[in-house]
């Protein structure tokens, strides 16, 4: 993934972006994916770009009821690559749900996704699909079914 933002020429800036985990918003609507820098780092947005949002669906939970399934704060890690593009090397979001920062990008490279249930959640979701073992249905049965309804 890369970002095409335009920063200032200065010591503040360069002494920024020789840190990791610089912290930021992100923001994900439909297509876009914006990333802003708040005072007091020098004040920015731009577009990232190469990005899946599948991807980051399967590593964040969305939300819902708004312009952005993605609206949070992050931290980020950068490498300049050209003159207002920078190649992530690390991005993690948080949100206020278990476990509450979420790993994207570690070392250029997309991280597994990590469990957005406790461990608590994940004991009693095995408890309940083992009393209901998956129904087997004969032909007759899934004729009866609307289609595309069944795996």
């Amino acid at each position: 993934m890369y970002l095409n933002i335009v920063l200032p020429q200065n010591l503040g800036t360069q002494l920024m972006l020789d840190r990791r985990h610089i912290p930021c918003f992100c923001k994900i609507g439909g297509s876009k994916f914006e990333l802003s820098f708040h005072d007091p780092l020098p004040e920015a947005t731009g577009l990232i770009y190469e990005w899946d949002i599948k991807k980051v669906d399967q590593r964040v939970p969305a939300g819902a009821g708004g312009a952005y399934t993605h609206y949070c704060f992050a931290t980020v890690s950068l490498k300049r690559t050209d003159r207002n593009q920078y190649k992530i090397i690390d991005l993690t979001f948080f949100k206020t749900s278990y476990p509450g920062w979420f790993p994207i990008i570690q070392d250029g490279e997309w991280v597994e996704p990590v469990s957005f249930h406790t461990l608590e959640e994940q004991a009693e979701i095995a408890r309940i699909d083992a009393l209901y073992p998956p129904v087997k249905l004969s032909k007759k049965q899934r004729r009866r079914l609307p289609r595309g309804s069944t795996d």
